[in-house]
Parts: structure tokens; C-alpha cells; sequence
């Protein structure tokens, strides 16, 4: 039975079987975004909120300023660590010099930043001079 047929007539049989398979499995696992991908939205303009330019700008300007604000004072607080690398430290010395930045960048302590700037410093803190930094005691450096 299988002595008549033909190479090609195998591989066109493999092609068609791989893509017929293939095909079902993309249908069944993704046929929801499928259905989303040709589903129309019937927007009108007057559902767009209204926002002039200047607005949009301003809101991007601020942002900006915030982010640029932000890794800067993380640049700073990398260096400061890295100093603090080369002399032994204690945790008062520490707090005294993220006092010191945090003071400097006051604007970020009420910012979406100042989490994740909080927990940076801890991990610096452990990773780098071996000192154990709780997130109350960061949050106070922030505060004060």
C-alpha cells in the first residue's frame, strides 16, 4: 500500500496536516482575541474626552521632570552606596547620608517613585555594605 505513493505526495500530505493541526490549536487557544481582533468599536468623536494640546504637554513635562528627578536621585544613591563599599559602615552613618539625599530630593517623597527608590535603598543597603535596613526606617529617612 505504501510502495505507490510518491514523495511529493507524502510531504504535501505532511504540510497539510501540520497546518490543519496548527491551525486548530491557534483557534482554540486564542480564538477570544480573534473574536476581539474583528470585533468593531463603534466610537464617535464626542466620546473622546476633551484635552487641548497645552494640557497634554504639561501633564508629559511634569512626568518628565519627576522621572529625571527620580534617576537622578538613584544615581545618587548608587554612589553613595559604592562609596560606602570601600569603608565600613555603620547604620546610623547610613541613614545620616540617605538623610542627607532624601533631603535634597524632598519633591519625590510624595511621588509613584518613592516606593520603589525605598526599596532600592534596602537592597543596596544588604547587598552592598551588609547592612540590614528596615522599610520603616527608610520611610523615615523620607520623612524627616
Amino acid at each position: 500500500m505504501f510502495e505507490n505513493i510518491s514523495w511529493q505526495s507524502y510531504w504535501t500530505l505532511i504540510a497539510v496536516l501540520s497546518i490543519g493541526y496548527y491551525l486548530t490549536v491557534y483557534l482554540l487557544y486564542f480564538r477570544k482575541g480573534l473574536a476581539n481582533r474583528f470585533q468593531t468599536q463603534n466610537l464617535s468623536v464626542e466620546d473622546l474626552p476633551k484635552t487641548s494640546p497645552s494640557t497634554f504637554i504639561s501633564d508629559n513635562e511634569n512626568i518628565d521632570k519627576a522621572e529625571l528627578q527620580a534617576q537622578s536621585c538613584l544615581d545618587e544613591i548608587n554612589a553613595f552606596f559604592e562609596e560606602k563599599k570601600k569603608s565600613k559602615t555603620d547604620k546610623n552613618e547610613l541613614l545620616h547620608g540617605l538623610h542627607g539625599i532624601a533631603r535634597k530630593y524632598s519633591p519625590l517623597k510624595d511621588s509613584p517613585y518613592s516606593d520603589t527608590l525605598s526599596n532600592i535603598t534596602i537592597t543596596q543597603a544588604e547587598s552592598i555594605c551588609s547592612v540590614h535596613l528596615g522599610v520603616d526606617e527608610v520611610k523615615a529617612v523620607w520623612l524627616e
